[in-house]
């Protein structure tokens, strides 16, 4: 085998690697999917979704059927609460359904089952 040939193999070993690697680490950002917090602001019950597993905002509680799942997160404090983009939801279609995120303030109150 000349120079010219092994230069092309070396060449297309190293394109198949990297085409292998592509796959692999696509494949593996697919099975490691990024989680969401999400609180219930009916039940104050806390929910780890995906965005495949929420689809739309409100989310839907997975233990009672309703809409009433929002995004939250912890600061660094330890409290938890929901962003203000989400307060015309909280006021607005999800008034009746909220008891646990204070409007003021958008923390979540904690639920009886957290106390």
């Amino acid at each position: 085998m000349n120079a010219f040939w092994r230069s092309r193999l070396v060449f297309a070993l190293v394109v198949l690697a990297a085409l292998v690697l592509l796959v692999y680490s696509a494949r593996s950002e697919r099975l490691l999917a990024h989680r969401i917090p999400y609180v219930c602001v009916s039940t104050g019950a806390s929910f780890n979704l995906t965005a495949d597993e929420a689809g739309m905002i409100p989310a839907r509680n997975q233990v009672t059927g309703r809409r009433t799942l929002i995004p939250c997160h912890r600061t660094e404090n330890g409290v938890c609460m929901v962003a203000p983009r989400f307060r015309p939801l909280l006021c607005g279609a999800l008034a009746q359904e909220n008891h646990y995120v204070d409007l003021q303030t958008l923390v979540v109150r904690a639920s009886s089952q957290e106390e």
